[in-house]
């Protein structure tokens, strides 16, 4: 554990948690195991923040893994797991996260509830084309959706972004709880933590997903926009963004031949 705070003061994380989880096959009390939970959770944290800054999230899903199955009874990784593999895009691998986690005590009803959300419905294709009108705003390129099917909002294209993120007023309308876990997001301003949570349904006209993982976030973008629109909707489709034109084009994604 010394070797541990040592690595972590000079920012070697992966070092830090290796000497962590040698030490747990140690700990002998329940004073040690409180204070190497503690460590734990400080490098990680640390550590979190580092690679979503970097987007290195398959790295952090590695590091949630391995803490896992060294140390099954510490349920918050299960649960950090999960929900970084429903924030980008993964939600059957989160699922079988989740169902280690569905009786625990204290975070047993947060993972039955996203496992629920989770199988509602599974992603909506488009069959065709769908192509929308685009505005621009400060350099920005605009686009009207609708949330749940009755609320409309604007959301700025933001293809370098892995998640969508909506403003808290929009969901608190449609009467989502944002007080539930938070993960880390990369943003203009840095690496903040927001609520993550599954939409019911984001449509752009006929092109719709259900059960998209979205952040909750104060985007101080202007009172006309709602939220910016990440690659966890677009990849979905083949998109095409025609500036000239003013279009958001929409394509289903073809499978490939067997």
């Amino acid at each position: 554990m010394a070797l541990a705070d040592l690595a972590n003061a000079a920012s070697q994380y992966p070092a830090a948690i290796d000497y962590l989880l040698r030490a747990a096959q140690q700990v002998d009390n329940q004073l040690r195991q409180r204070q190497l939970e503690a460590s734990l959770l400080s490098v990680t944290d640390s550590y979190a923040r580092t690679l979503v800054g970097r987007h290195q999230y398959a790295v952090l899903d590695r590091v949630y893994e391995d803490i896992t199955l060294a140390l099954p009874e510490l349920g918050d990784y299960f649960l950090a797991l999960g929900l970084l593999r429903l924030q980008t895009g993964n939600p059957q691998a989160a699922l079988a996260v989740l169902a280690q986690i569905q009786n625990h005590g204290r975070l047993g009803s947060q993972a039955r509830q996203l496992m629920a959300d989770i199988e509602v419905s599974e992603s909506e294709v488009l069959a065709g084309l769908e192509v929308l009108p685009l505005r621009q705003q400060d350099g920005h390129l605009l686009v009207d959706a609708l949330l749940d099917n009755r609320l409309p909002v604007t959301l700025l294209i933001d293809t370098g972004a892995t998640v969508t993120i909506l403003e808290p007023r929009a969901l608190a309308r449609l009467g989502y709880n944002l007080q539930g876990r938070q993960a880390y997001f990369a943003t203009a301003n840095g690496v903040v933590q927001a609520p993550v949570l599954a939409l019911g349904r984001l449509a752009l006209g006929e092109a719709g997903i259900s059960q998209l993982a979205v952040g909750a976030l104060e985007l101080q973008l202007g009172e006309s926009i709602d939220g910016l629109l990440g690659m966890n909707f677009l990849r979905h489709y083949q998109f095409r963004i025609d500036q000239d034109q003013g279009r958001l084009i929409l394509e289903r994604q073809r499978r490939k031949a067997p």
